[in-house]
């Protein structure tokens, strides 16, 4: 046994001889760490965030890159308060190292104090969300190897309702359009 706590994702290699799991102990109600385990080193790291109030731990909020080499996480520089709509960061992980990087120029927001991260096939991009200007733009669109964000939008030009029907967290899975095709006819 590795140690006691919440699971907030996993991952496996193509091979299946690599496989990390993203963690948080059930110990820790605040300012808390995240543990990335190795299972086949059976080796923890623990990061802790650069922010002062932790890594948040709901559903979506922690995701590995497709290769696992980077872990993407949210991060606070508020405590939680149920009054106020809590305000977080997304960070990046280098699961080798610990090394995190914040990407400071995506705010995000809600009262749940959580979000969602999904990492896009090609690595090194992913969105996250949901933006605090939710009204503008859903979330942000975030290049990995810089570090660096800019506004997205499921719907260019539209304006968003801040409410969850524009929220994708919950396990969204986003497929490209060269590989959906056509869904298939009724009946066939």
């Amino acid at each position: 046994m590795i140690g006691h706590g919440y699971v907030m994702t996993a991952w496996t290699s193509p091979s299946g001889r690599g496989s990390l799991i993203a963690w948080q102990p059930t110990a820790c109600l605040q300012r808390c760490p995240v543990e990335i385990t190795s299972l086949p080193a059976g080796r923890t790291l623990t990061v802790r965030s650069p922010l002062p109030y932790g890594f948040l731990g709901q559903g979506g909020d922690m995701a590995f890159s497709p290769d696992g080499t980077e872990l993407a996480a949210l991060t606070s520089a508020s405590p939680p308060n149920p009054d106020i709509t809590g305000r977080f960061v997304p960070a990046l992980v280098n699961t080798a190292t610990g090394a995190v990087r914040v990407v400071r120029h995506a705010i995000l927001a809600n009262g749940e104090f959580a979000g969602w991260l999904v990492w896009l096939p090609a690595v090194g991009r992913l969105l996250a969300g949901p933006a605090a200007d939710i009204g503008r733009y859903a979330g942000y669109a975030i290049d990995a190897r810089t570090a660096t964000a800019r506004p997205f939008s499921f719907f260019p030009g539209l304006s968003y309702l801040a409410n969850a029907a524009n929220d994708i967290t919950y396990g969204a899975v986003l497929v490209p359009r060269a590989v959906a095709g056509r869904p298939p006819k009724p009946g066939r």
